[in-house]
């Protein structure tokens, strides 16, 4: 009986540590899966936490950088216009959504609904995607001001602007800047 006894706690005792170990390590694992979680979730909240609002100051800021960059140059300031603005914010939500690809794809057919529904006889568009950049406004308008089309689009005989700012679920900026000049 007495040996019973002493081997009981003997197993016992070596049972235990591997439970303890076991348990913590699971209940790591377990917190690294939640903290996970939760960094995706911020993620994707701070992605969609992105109110209506907050992306609309966004264009309107952007549209400041531009018209910054226009005056650099003795050039007018470009003016806001809501018809721009909706297809601007449709492309590059579509691109957000994986619906067609970041580019330019689609956009004579954007430039001829405009052109149609506005009189304008000059159309033009600039594209910028941003990743992981504290701010993609200013990085969007130093990639364009580098790029020898983007930026005469930005200093082009335009009278109109419209931009259309959307995220994907990681967080991915894309920027749509329509240009038009109507017809008087």
């Amino acid at each position: 009986m007495n040996t019973m006894v002493s081997i009981s706690p003997f197993l016992h005792f070596h049972k235990k540590p591997f439970l303890i170990l076991s348990f913590i390590m699971n209940y790591r694992i377990l917190l690294l899966c939640i903290l996970c979680t939760l960094c995706t979730l911020q993620s994707v909240e701070a992605a969609k936490a992105k109110s209506t609002s907050e992306i609309s100051a966004q264009e309107s800021k952007l549209i400041t950088l531009v018209n910054g960059e226009r005056k650099k140059n003795r050039l007018p300031p470009l003016s806001p216009w809501k018809t721009l603005t909706q297809y601007a914010r449709q492309h590059s939500q579509n691109m957000a959504d994986g619906r067609v690809d970041f580019g330019h794809g689609g956009f004579e057919s954007r430039a001829k609904s405009i052109q149609k529904a506005a009189s304008c006889y000059s159309v033009g568009e600039n594209v910028a995607y941003c990743y992981l950049y504290d701010d993609p406004l200013k990085k969007s308008l130093e990639m364009w001001v580098a790029s020898p089309h983007h930026y005469e689009n930005i200093l082009g005989d335009y009278k109109e602007t419209g931009i259309g700012i959307a995220y994907d679920g990681d967080g991915r900026c894309y920027i749509t800047q329509m240009f038009a000049k109507r017809r008087p």
